[in-house]
């Protein structure tokens, strides 16, 4: 499984050294049978997955020794329970062109995907050749909040967030005169935000056919009311 996600063997007849590094995170061996001049020696963890795979007796495999869970990618270096490999955040686009302040309309849409790290693998051969980056990241959700209320759910474009990039879009209307604020943001399945898309509106309701009827015969009298 570790040479899967492009990690090293440890056993001395393969040739590893503690100074080789592997996997997609590029982690050293540090379990490796062989030292940085190729002699060989005791490791860490002598009973391990990529050294002796198991016990030939019971026929159960040993357990990995910590540098190659490192190169599955079991690592988490802010120790917050999600693995480095996932630990990424998404990133959200958008645009509010759509709106108009005088109907009190605010129109957004736009799209949001996630990141992935770049696969750091050293070793340049056979399937890792592409060194693709890899990530089985998901976006969950995107969210506004209005005026700094509570979050609400933005519909997806596709009915369900669920994949690797998502589309959407939300209209508020009727907004009351004044000065609102909307702000936008994703999330991927590990609950990772993206950076906030932040808007500005001053709805100014344009006046009305009476109102501007009224200020017409306003001035007319006043205008009149001068000249004499």
């Amino acid at each position: 499984m570790n040479h899967i996600f492009f990690g090293n063997d440890e056993y001395y007849d393969s040739g590893a050294r503690t100074t080789d590094r592997g996997g997609y995170l590029n982690v050293a061996n540090l379990n490796a049978e062989g030292d940085a001049n190729g002699n060989r020696i005791t490791p860490p963890q002598p009973n391990a997955l990529m050294l002796n795979n198991g016990n030939y007796t019971t026929h159960v495999p040993f357990s990995p020794s910590p540098t190659s869970s490192q190169q599955f990618g079991f690592r988490d270096l802010d120790t917050d329970g999600i693995p480095d490999i996932l630990d990424t955040t998404p990133t959200l686009t958008g645009s509010n062109a759509g709106s108009n302040p005088t109907t009190g309309l605010f129109a957004f849409s736009g799209s949001t995907q996630v990141t992935t790290i770049p696969n750091q693998d050293p070793l340049n051969v056979g399937f890792s050749n592409s060194q693709s980056a890899m990530t089985i990241d998901t976006i969950s959700a995107a969210y506004y909040k209005l005026d700094g209320g509570a979050p609400q759910l933005i519909p997806s474009g596709d009915g369900a967030y669920d994949g690797y990039s998502e589309s959407m879009s939300f209209q508020l209307t009727g907004l009351a005169a004044g000065h609102h604020t909307i702000n936008v943001y994703s999330i991927n399945n590990m609950g990772n935000a993206s950076s906030t898309l932040n808007y500005a509106i001053d709805v100014v309701p344009e006046p009305s056919t009476l109102v501007l009827l009224g200020v017409g015969v306003f001035g007319l009298i006043a205008w009149t009311w001068r000249r004499r």
